[in-house]
């Protein structure tokens, strides 16, 4: 086990105490083998502020596919209901 990220200084900064064990990719398996880093909570929020902007511009740009393939298949439905190859 690795111990009470409070005994750490945060490897983000190194500037603030930890407060907890972070790890950025890998979830509990990365975790689970040594590969979490202590951080203070600053630098776990500003980490978590990060993935959410990037997710957020993943569900535009998934916002923007849907909406032109709900247009396509109007389009289709529409041509279909006049016959028009």
């Amino acid at each position: 086990m690795m111990g009470d990220p409070k005994d750490h200084v945060c490897a983000c900064c190194k500037k603030r105490p930890a407060v907890t064990w972070f790890c950025a990719e890998g979830g509990a398996l990365a975790f689970v083998h040594g590969m979490a880093e202590p951080r203070c909570q600053i630098c776990v929020v500003e980490e978590q502020l990060l993935y959410a902007w990037e997710a957020l511009d993943r569900v535009k740009a998934l916002e923007a596919e849907y909406a032109q393939l709900q247009l396509a298949d109007e389009r289709s439905r529409f041509l279909a209901v006049l016959h028009v190859p």
